[in-house]
């Protein structure tokens, strides 16, 4: 909460810029970053590989509960992999 609280403050005052990414593009950059593979995801995410794959190609979205996984994983907002404006 506090490095949400501290991230919107320094987006009000201008000093960070919002990712440009869609939440898609940016789990694909972390999941590539991080060498994660779509198996290893699907763990994660407590479902079949399958449905990561259509995660991964834009096929299926990503559900507010698969960006709360993700988020705890890799200790970011859940914001940052959801489309939300």
């Amino acid at each position: 909460m506090l490095g949400d609280l501290v991230t919107d403050y320094e987006i009000a005052q201008r000093r960070r810029v919002k990712s440009k990414l869609s939440g898609l593009q940016f789990l694909r950059a972390v999941i590539e970053s991080s060498g994660l593979t779509q198996a290893e995801l699907a763990k994660v995410l407590g479902v079949a590989q399958g449905t990561v794959s259509k995660i991964m190609t834009g096929a299926r979205s990503i559900t507010v509960d698969h960006a709360k996984c993700v988020s705890r994983y890799f200790k970011m907002a859940p914001e940052a992999f959801l489309d939300l404006e």
